[in-house]
């Protein structure tokens, strides 16, 4: 009997798991039924899902992909609190290239990203509804690196720095009581890694393209300001939306299910 009872248990707790889980991608599905019409920015043409237009009725589109058109020119788009632009779309990838509007003019030879523009929290994208991440970073689209800028009170050396952060100088933004250095990160940015004697400026992701930063980490070339800023102007990689939901943890809360269901 106490047998019976334990398997019986054991169903109707699966079953109604899977029910939830199945009413989450229900939601999803819902979610994604609201289309927009396709429309064009610039150079990008039928833009659609999971993109919106500002001003689009509120069910249309992802909330966190609105774009706004600035003069039907520049499709702008704000992530967490920076403003970037998208340069181009990748349905078959599911991701999309954006560039940093701030980054974005070219006759600045010496830029600083904004000290206060964080783009992720906890470098896994922006926190979504029903479980989900948006505008994530797109890490099997490009190996993506971070640019951290740090302001030094003295002049760091082979001697000084920490063998395993390269800083590279920023001489244009450096005076002589002041020096301001990139150090380039291939992990996720920890600001506590940087010198006792520098602070935190800014930083700001970037797609690794002809793989120089890599390079530049491991010794086999070396880089300078200049090289780095290319990188950075050329953006990086985000993926469209990403649904965690009670899919991920669905065989954990079926592994707790069956263990009580044995007590």
């Amino acid at each position: 009997m106490h047998a019976m009872r334990a398997a019986v248990f054991t169903i109707s707790c699966v079953l109604a798991l899977v029910v939830v889980a199945d009413d989450h991608v229900v939601q999803v599905q819902a979610r994604r039924h609201g289309r927009c019409h396709p429309f064009s920015c610039g150079h990008l043409r039928n833009i659609s899902y999971p993109f919106r237009r500002r001003g689009d009725p509120p069910r249309c589109g992802v909330s966190s992909y609105e774009i706004d058109c600035i003069n039907n020119s520049k499709a702008a788009i704000r992530i967490n609190t920076g403003t970037y632009y998208v340069s181009s779309i990748s349905y078959n990838l599911s991701s999309f290239w954006v560039v940093d509007a701030n980054l974005n003019d070219t006759s600045s030879s010496c830029p600083l990203p904004l000290s206060d523009q964080v783009p992720y929290v906890f470098m896994l994208g922006i926190q979504g509804p029903h479980d989900s991440w948006d505008l994530a970073l797109d890490h099997q689209r490009s190996s993506v690196m971070w640019a951290i800028f740090v302001n030094c009170s003295q002049e760091l050396t082979n001697n000084t720095a920490r063998t395993y952060i390269s800083y590279i100088p920023v001489d244009c933004l450096s005076t002589s009581s002041s020096f301001v250095y990139i150090s380039i990160d291939a992990d996720n940015p920890y600001i506590q890694r940087i010198e006792p004697s520098c602070g935190y400026l800014a930083m700001i992701p970037f797609g690794d393209g002809g793989s120089n930063a890599s390079k530049a980490l491991s010794g086999e070339l070396t880089v300078d300001y200049a090289d780095i800023v290319d990188l950075i102007r050329g953006g990086f990689p985000v993926k469209f939306p990403s649904d965690g939901g009670p899919w991920t943890n669905l065989f954990g809360l079926i592994e707790k299910c069956l263990n009580k269901s044995i007590r």
